[in-house]
C-alpha cells in the first residue's frame, strides 16, 4: 500500500525513522534511559498522553513517539479513531486517517506474544527490528485485509470496508514477513550468545 508524503509526515517517530538495527538498539537504550528518568520524577508518558484529554493530535503525537510499545499502539489506534470521528461528524475527509490507522495495525501484526525461538516475549524483537523498515515493506489491503489485524475494533473495519470494500484474503504481517521474523529471532539469539560469552569471559579473567 503506497502513501503520500503527508501520511509518512504524520507517522515521524524515532523508531519509525530507525533505519537499520543499529539505530534501532541506539534508540531503545536512549527510550528506557528517559523512561527511567521520567518515572524518578514520576512522570509517565501515559499519565501525559491521558491529561491531553480530547486532544487527539497531541495524544497521537505522544503515542507516536513511544512505539513499539504495545500501550502505544493501541493508543495511537485509539487517537485516530478519534479524530476520524470528529471528521466524519463534520463531513471532513478522513482518507489520510484511516490509511493510518490501518498502516499501523498492519505494522503491529508483525509482532507475536511470545518468541520460542528467541525465548522473549515478541516485544523485545520488535525493538529491534528497524521501525522504517517495517514502515516501507510492501503489501495491499487485498492481500493482508482485516480478520488478522488485532488493533482493529468493529467500527474501524466498518470504514474500511465502506471505504475501500472486501479484502480478497486475511493475514497478518506476521505470516506475510515470517523470514523476516525469523531472521531477528536469530538476531536476538546471537545477541544473547554474545552477551554470556563476555559475561563469562570477564568471570574467568
Amino acid at each position: 500500500m503506497k502513501y503520500d508524503g503527508v501520511f509518512i509526515d504524520a507517522l515521524k517517530s524515532t523508531w519509525l525513522n530507525a533505519r537499520s538495527e543499529k539505530d534501532s538498539i541506539d534508540h531503545q537504550a536512549a527510550f528506557w534511559s528517559t523512561l527511567r528518568c521520567e518515572l524518578g520524577k514520576g512522570e509517565f508518558w501515559h499519565a501525559r498522553l491521558m491529561a491531553m484529554r480530547t486532544d487527539y493530535d497531541s495524544r497521537l503525537a505522544i503515542a507516536l513517539e513511544n512505539l513499539p510499545l504495545p500501550a502505544a499502539f493501541i493508543q495511537a489506534c485509539v487517537s485516530l479513531r478519534q479524530i476520524i470521528k470528529k471528521k466524519r461528524r463534520n463531513k471532513v475527509n478522513y482518507d489520510q486517517d484511516l490509511k493510518a490507522l490501518y498502516h499501523l495495525a498492519v505494522i503491529e501484526s508483525f509482532t507475536i506474544d511470545y518468541s520460542e525461538r528467541a525465548e522473549m516475549p515478541g516485544f523485545r524483537i520488535m525493538e529491534i527490528v528497524p521501525g522504517a523498515l517495517l514502515s516501507e515493506l510492501p503489501y495491499s489491503y487485498n492481500e493482508i485485509g482485516y480478520k488478522n489485524l488485532n488493533l482493529l475494533l468493529k467500527t474501524d473495519i466498518k470504514w474500511i470496508v465502506e471505504s475501500w470494500g472486501e479484502p480478497l484474503s486475511h493475514t497478518s504481517y506476521h505470516q506475510v514477513y515470517i523470514e523476516l521474523w525469523r531472521l531477528y529471532e536469530d538476531f536476538m539469539n546471537d545477541m544473547k550468545k554474545r552477551r554470556w560469552d563476555y559475561l563469562f569471559s570477564q568471570c574467568n579473567s
